[in-house]
This record gives C-alpha cells, structure tokens and sequence, in this order.
C-alpha cells in the first residue's frame, strides 16, 4: 500500500500523486491512493496549520527532539 499525502492540501498534488501512482499499481499488486493531510484526522480542531498548533503538535508527538518550543520567544500570544 503506497499513500501519498499532500503537504497543503492541494488537488494538483492529488492528481500528480495518482498519476504517479498508475504505473506502479497498474499489476495489481500494489494498491496505492493521495490524499489531502487534514483527511488524516477527524478532529474537529484538525486542520491545515502549516507549522502552527495542529502540525506542531503532531511533530512534538512523532519527533519531539525536532521540535525547539524556545523558538517561540515570550510574545503575548504564547500560552504559559
């Protein structure tokens, strides 16, 4: 099973993943799709962040020694 998922949810991604999935599923022995990131989850807050709370909080889950919560600084919109 091949699953490519867009990085911004874009449908020219979608249609360039399944077009680049039809020669490697064409013998049926790979079954491949796209799909777009926030269909990954059914959370009501999920969504498409590009780096804000959804995305980074699946970084800090997956990879928490990439993630540097200093680099957010002490602006007034950081939660303590």
């Amino acid at each position: 099973m091949i699953l490519g998922v867009t990085g911004h949810n874009i449908q020219g991604q979608i249609d360039m993943i399944n077009q680049a999935l039809k020669p490697v599923v064409a013998d049926g022995t790979v079954a491949g799709m796209a799909l777009h990131e926030v269909s990954l989850s059914k959370g009501e807050e999920s969504n498409s962040d590009h780096a804000a709370k959804w995305e980074t909080s699946n970084m800090m889950f997956l990879y928490p020694e990439l993630v540097d919560m200093a680099a957010l600084g002490d602006g007034r919109w950081r939660r303590r």
